[in-house]
This record gives structure tokens, sequence and C-alpha cells, in this order.
């Protein structure tokens, strides 16, 4: 494990992190189940996830210094996995101090009273574009909420919700006259009540983790990963039998 050293500014093009908060949460907790972060940070590390979020999930941890380009994991990621509490928050606290320089080390922008699109502005000028910057947004605000940094009133609004499809009003009723047959109470089948099945082996539960939460995209290629994944799941858990 490498110890602690000032962080370098991140490599020109190389974006912040956009993978979903919880899959980074989780897999902290993973280790932490595990007793502590590996000797490498690798793909077999992250065995339940598609191929793009292992992807999203070791560019985030190099960009927080967590993990070097090697796959050596920091001194960091040690003390985050094993902290716990008020200690994980200052550890975390400190990582994204470190990392977010344009945010919390400058005088041109003020994260506690900044508006939900200087934030944006800011996420666009690392390189980011269309709904990689939502996604750079929602994980950050979603980490400094778990490091308990006071963050900007201003920042409510910054995953607005879609424009919901029009509702189409059904269509009218004609009026019925009294003795026709169309007055008679009309019978509509019962559908037969669902019975609960069993529960799914966990190989499929797995594989349903990696669905992203909340209005989060996926792009064509992580739906064909996950579709990899149900496959590869399905396979294992039925074909055996």
């Amino acid at each position: 494990m490498s110890e602690d050293k000032p962080k370098e500014p991140p490599e020109k093009g190389q974006l912040p992190p956009y993978v979903p908060f919880k899959t980074f949460k989780n897999w902290i907790e993973g280790l932490r189940a595990l007793g502590g972060s590996p000797s490498r940070i690798d793909r077999s590390v992250m065995p339940t996830m598609s191929g793009a979020t292992q992807g999203q999930l070791t560019a985030a941890l190099r960009y927080l210094g967590l993990v070097s380009q090697n796959g050596t994991p920091s001194e960091a990621l040690g003390k985050l996995v094993e902290a716990d509490g008020e200690a994980r928050r200052e550890i975390l606290h400190d990582v994204l101090v470190r990392s977010y320089p344009f945010l919390f080390q400058t005088v041109e922008f003020n994260p506690r009273t900044a508006t939900i699109s200087q934030l944006i502005g800011a996420f666009q000028e690392t390189g980011a574009t269309g709904q990689t910057v939502r996604k750079c947004v929602a994980f950050l605000l979603l980490a400094a909420q778990e490091a308990g940094m006071p963050l900007s009133p201003y920042f409510k609004g910054a995953r607005p919700s879609r424009t919901a499809a029009p509702r189409r009003r059904p269509a009218p009723t004609p009026p019925q006259r009294l003795g026709d047959e169309a007055m008679a109470p009309q019978s509509h089948p019962v559908p037969p009540q669902v019975q609960a099945g069993p529960a799914l082996p966990k190989p499929i539960l797995g594989a349903l983790a990696q669905l992203p939460e909340g209005e989060a995209t996926l792009t064509e290629e992580e739906i064909n990963d996950l579709v990899t994944v149900y496959r590869i799941a399905l396979k294992r858990t039925y074909l055996s039998r």
C-alpha cells in the first residue's frame, strides 16, 4: 500500500468521478467486510460489476488518489475502508478537497454560495459533456453529503426531473339510453392473484444490483454489459440443474 503524498493534479483529459456514488460506497463497504483493502486493485476485486461499471469505478479511484495507475492502493484507501462514522467522514472530506481543487481550493468558486449553473460550468471546464456532467455532479453532491461538507443551498435541483410525457385523455363515452343493452353492467374478468415466487438466486440478485438507481441513464455499451452479466448469471443458476 503506497504512502500518502500530496495528490497530483488530475491528468489532462481525466474526468471527475461519474460512477454512481452508491456503487463506490458499496464497494468500499465490501472491502471492509472482507477485512480491508487488497494489495492490488483490479477488475478481479469487482466481480459482480459490468465491464463499463468496473471501468468507471477504476477511473474514479484513480482520480480520487485512492489507487495508482498500476493498481496500487494508497494509504488513504486503506484508512477509508477501515474507518467508520466520523473518522470515515473526515477521511472522505480530505479526499474530496484534494481531488476537486477547482471547487474547494480556488477563490473563483465558493461551494457554499455558488449556483447550480456555476457548478455545472465548473465540471464542463474539466471536459465533461452531456449526461456525464450530470453524473459528475451527482457523485460530488452525494459524496460531499456523506462527508458532512456544507454546500450551497442553490445546488438543489442539480438533478432536474425529466419532462413527463403528456397523459392521453380517455375517449369520451357516448351517451346511452335507458333500455339499451349497453346499460347492462359489463363484467370484466378478475385477474388471478399473483403468487409470490421463490427468492431469486444470488447470481441473479448480484446482476440486478448493477442497475443504476434513480434517474440515471445507461449507454448502449453499459446495456450490453448488463445483458452479458444477466446471461452468465442465468446460465450459472439454471443450466447446472
